[in-house]
Formats: structure tokens, sequence, C-alpha cells
């Protein structure tokens, strides 16, 4: 991400929300998301991010993951989420799916029975625009130290959702000449058709080779890190009890699992490594 700046959050009510900043914020669940088949399409679009190409499958489950502090939201695919960030912004951005801790809720004077607001709620709370910026003004120390670090870290978690929202992450048209230098999101993007016409005419092919992309998918689908720590927890319950009652064939598939979680956790290192280029 760039730099922090209340001035970009702010300027986000012109593109999504310029004609109501004073008007009632509309109801959670008018918002709306791209179908399955096309979630399915673009789940491989090759996306310019975090200084790397990756799938927009990875770009969503992160966003996800650092926007609402959960795996998924509301049992949303991650790429279904973000593509309804991108293109049906005014919907998403009433919607209440942002945390927010404690003493910054108390601070803002936002009602204290809730734990998730909507990006508008926030941007258009003067007490949290003013957070925001003590916050950033340097290292937070006093009575308001607990709620300026949670205004930190909403902070991040605006910025991220606002690029959703402007569209601005779909740096999907790579340089000519150069696959690292910084790419382009397609100018006038209004809906996801015009990320289906980039997908098909593969502008990225030449630096994200499809046996690439394909890794990277089957790896966030394995998530083999959390599944060969599940396999060996399991695996040496198994041997303990084996073990215990001196049953070989508890022994022996305790000592089995425990061979294919460290199989599984052999693959994905070997798995990031080559999609990232370097050892994870």
């Amino acid at each position: 991400l760039a730099a922090p700046t209340t001035r970009r959050v702010a300027a986000l009510l012109a593109g999504v929300a310029a004609a109501s900043l004073l008007a009632a914020i509309p109801e959670a669940g008018a918002a709306t998301r791209p179908d399955a088949g096309t979630t399915e399409s673009l789940r491989r679009l090759a996306v310019q991010h975090d200084g790397r190409i990756m799938p927009l499958d990875t770009v969503a489950r992160e966003a996800t993951w650092l926007v609402t502090g959960r795996a998924t939201w509301n049992r949303t695919d991650p790429v279904t989420l973000v593509l309804g960030w991108a293109f049906d912004p005014e919907g998403w951005a009433a919607e209440p799916l942002i945390p927010a801790g404690t003493e910054l809720v108390r601070a803002a004077g936002l009602p204290e029975d809730r734990e998730r607001f909507s990006f508008l709620e926030f941007v258009n709370n003067p007490r949290v625009m003013g957070l925001l910026r003590e916050a950033r003004a340097g290292q937070p120390i006093g009575p308001q130290a607990p709620a300026l670090r949670e205004a930190q870290k909403l902070e991040s978690r605006l910025l991220l959702m606002e690029e959703f929202l402007r569209k601005t992450i779909f740096r999907v048209i790579p340089d000519s000449r150069s696959g690292s230098t910084q790419w382009a999101h397609p100018p006038h993007l209004r809906d996801t058709a015009g990320l289906m016409a980039v997908l098909a005419a593969a502008p990225a092919a030449p630096f994200a080779p499809a046996g690439k992309i394909d890794l990277e998918l089957q790896y966030n689908r394995v998530r083999p890190s959390r599944l060969s720590w599940w396999v060996l927890l399991s695996s040496t319950g198994l041997s303990l009890l084996g073990w215990r009652q001196k049953r070989r064939f508890l022994s022996f598939s305790g000592a089995a699992g425990l061979a294919i979680g460290f199989a599984v956790m052999t693959w994905g290192l070997g798995s990031r490594w080559g999609i990232a280029g370097r050892i994870p």
C-alpha cells in the first residue's frame, strides 16, 4: 500500500457517495455480488500486488482477511466479495464489515454495542478522521494511545478497501517492455466484463505463466500449512495412544500420519518457493 493519508480516504466519498455525504447510510444487505461463473473465471486473473504478480484469488483472500479480520465474510467466496466491493461500491461501502477496537469506538462516539461498522460510517465520522490524523502524526502516547493504535489498524483497512472501491487494485495491464514496472489498471472500468476482456486478451501471459498461476491457486485451495499441522497433531495423538495402549495399529497409523504431515508441509514450502521465486 502507499503511505496512508486521510486525504485519500476522504476523497473516496467523491467517487462512491458524493451526493449522499449527509444522507442516511443505506441498510446493510443491499450490496450485490457477481455470479459464480464470473467469480470462477476471474479467480485466475493475474494482478500485480504487494511487489509481485499473483492471481486475483490470492489478492482477494489477503484483502478479505485484512479488511474483515476473517478468512471469509458471511461464507462469501473472497473473490466474489472483493468483486462486489469494486462493482457495487455504493452498496458495499455501507455494509458493516470492518471491525473496530473498543477504545476507538468509545473515543469516536460510535455505538458501543457494535463491533463492526461500514466504510461510510467511519469516513463520515469527524472524530474517526481526527483520530486517523493524530495516529499518523507520531508515536501514540498518553491517555488516547490505545485508541490511536487502533486507529492505525483501521486506516490500513480503510485504505485497502478504498483500492477496491476505486478499482485501482486491478493492476492487470503490464508494461509491454517489462513485467517488473508498475502495471496499470484498465481505464473506465465499469463492470466485470472489463476484467473478463483483460483475462481473454491475456496481456500478462509473458510475465505470469499459466502453470505458476495454477500452482498458486492449488496452494490456496489446499492451504498446506494448516492441513499439515492438523495431520501432525492428529498423528501425534495416535502415536501417543498407541504407545500407551501397546497397539501396533495405532502406532503405525500415527507414524504414517506424521510422514504424510511432513510431506504436505514440504510440498507447501516448495510451492511457496516456486510461487514467490524465493525461499519462504
